[in-house]
């Protein structure tokens, strides 16, 4: 990959992380956490509905063609294993939310070719 498609992919990538966040703000979730590192693992963004004593763990795919296939083939084994390590190892990190219910959630952003953005959610995944 030429260093121009990293750069694209990376604004293409920062971009959709901070709508997805404001998407998730509108969804009545409080963001406690934005790329949390643990080893071996990234969560993009970490949210919780204290109402409901839920820890939303939030991956963010950015596309720029209105594909899902792309999506679900990013989405392996191997990454759900991390996401539920880094799920984990949250809630190890924070015991405050030791008693949250955790949801995994999937924000996608997709771009059009005048940039335009529009997003959907598939939240309380079952891995």
């Amino acid at each position: 990959m030429s260093v121009f498609g990293w750069l694209h992919n990376k604004f293409i990538g920062e971009s959709g992380e901070k709508i997805a966040a404001r998407y998730i703000k509108k969804q009545n979730l409080k963001i406690i956490a934005k790329n949390w590192r643990a080893p071996n693992t990234e969560l993009d963004i970490v949210a919780i509905c204290k109402k409901k004593k839920e820890l939303h763990i939030v991956e963010v795919k950015s596309r720029t063609s209105d594909s899902w296939e792309s999506v679900g083939q990013s989405l392996t084994n191997q990454k759900v294993n991390a996401l539920r390590r880094g799920a984990i190892g949250f809630k190890r990190s924070h015991a405050e939310f030791f008693d949250y219910t955790i949801i995994f959630d999937v924000v996608v952003v997709f771009f059009n070719d005048k940039g335009e953005s529009k997003v959907e959610l598939v939240s309380d995944i079952r891995f």
